[in-house]
């Protein structure tokens, strides 16, 4: 009986399904080392700068023991916080933006502090447009000391950057 006309050689058959592994464990490692996306503090690379978390998934940037704190070191708490015309002062929240933790942390906040008010402007969008008493927005952050039982020491709070928004825009 002859073959199948579907039915590939063995070399093929084995050959491609670790194929498409190498690729994916290869496109896994790119993003791990986050290839597609260097850091800015290096100006001459922001031309590679193609693609970030979370824009790479499935591919994610784990980094096992990036997050792990020990005993003395120092933590940050963030807050964002929205200047009100009237003086009001409102923490922003993720409920409160219509966007995920993630977007609220890894974009909004993350904007702020290095300088990308664009992808702080994209996150807040929604909010600014529904809220045009906005007239400015402060990203505050706590200190905190992890203590060798496993406690939290306040140590102390800081402004570390404001910016006016105008017309749903953040500026510089």
């Amino acid at each position: 009986m002859p073959p199948a006309d579907d039915a590939l050689p063995p070399l093929r058959r084995r050959l491609l399904p670790n194929v498409v592994i190498v690729v994916f464990l290869g496109l896994q490692v790119a993003a791990g080392l986050k290839v597609s996306c260097p850091p800015k503090a290096i100006p001459a690379l922001e031309p590679l700068r193609v693609a970030c978390a979370p824009e790479l998934w499935p591919f994610l940037e784990y980094n096992m023991y990036n997050s792990a704190r020990w005993p003395g070191e120092v933590h940050h708490a963030y807050e964002l916080v929205a200047e009100h015309a009237d003086g009001r002062e409102e923490v922003l929240s993720p409920a409160r933006i219509g966007e995920s933790y993630y977007d609220l942390r890894g974009r909004a906040i993350k904007g702020l502090i290095d300088g990308s008010l664009r992808r702080t402007e994209r996150t807040l969008a929604a909010f600014l447009a529904a809220t045009p008493s906005v007239r400015a927005l402060r990203l505050e952050a706590d200190r905190y000391r992890i203590e060798e039982d496993g406690t939290l020491t306040e140590l102390s709070r800081a402004e570390i950057a404001r910016h006016e928004v105008v017309d749903g825009r953040v500026l510089p």
